[in-house]
């Protein structure tokens, strides 16, 4: 969700002699188009996972009666995601860079097939309407806006850490208000999180992303999507 912390801790994020070439408005287009494409293949592949578990009876089936595909995936996803976000040489190295990424996306969609199994499916259609609508507002406005919500990255950061913690109480509270009000306030938080990580990505505010770490980017608009639409889920079934 954040520029690498190499950078942001030295304070020079957007002002090093390697991003003033990145600031020609081509070179940003061309990165601009890279990342969106990537992830554009990255929900081609998650909603192809997602309608096999959802549509196809037997392996829904087998997913609802065995808890083995969604510890695997858990596993697989911690370990590329640590990977891809500590270490910049495989961050920035192709193939192992695509690799990575792909591995996280099918470990992401298995788990996000997993809990659409579970859950209702008018609900799954209607979060995934909402989420889109709401990616698309948010993106255009983080576009068009002056306000640079870069500058928030660091308060954004403590709060997905509270979140998380809350996250971990939460698994013990099965109150439906409760599950309600932390499912929304972890929506509008992603929304944040969507909105900086766009301006990181389009540049001109105080923070953007280097021309080297496009996976980097892909990864971050792909998890703040996946990461709204499962609030917005569990929003949706906990009012029911």
């Amino acid at each position: 969700m954040a520029a690498n912390l190499s950078d942001a801790e030295e304070g020079q994020i957007g002002q090093r002699t390697e991003f003033d070439a990145f600031n020609d408005k081509n070179i940003r287009n061309r990165f601009v188009q890279k990342v969106y494409s990537i992830l554009s293949a990255q929900f081609l592949l998650t909603f192809a996972i997602c309608a096999v578990c959802i549509f196809v009876e037997s392996v829904k089936t087998y997913i609802q009666m065995n808890m083995w595909p969604m510890m695997t995936a858990l596993v697989v996803y911690f370990v590329t995601g640590i990977m891809i976000m500590c270490c910049n040489k495989l961050q920035r190295t192709v193939p192992w860079n695509y690799i990575l990424l792909t591995m996280l996306t099918i470990s992401m969609s298995i788990m996000l097939g997993v809990l659409c199994a579970f859950a209702d499916l008018q609900a799954v259609f209607l979060a995934a309407g909402i989420t889109f609508a709401a990616t698309l507002a948010i993106s255009l406005f983080s576009c068009w806006t002056k306000f640079d919500f870069t500058k928030l990255i660091w308060i954004a950061a403590i709060c997905g850490f509270v979140l998380c913690i809350t996250g971990f109480i939460m698994i013990f509270n099965r109150n439906n208000l409760a599950q309600t009000i932390y499912s929304g306030g972890g929506a509008l938080l992603v929304m944040l999180y969507l909105a900086i990580d766009t301006q990181l990505i389009m540049g001109g505010k105080r923070f953007q992303i280097s021309e080297e770490d496009y996976i980097f980017a892909a990864l971050n608009l792909y998890l703040d999507i996946v990461q709204l639409f499962i609030f917005i889920l569990r929003i949706l079934q906990a009012s029911k």
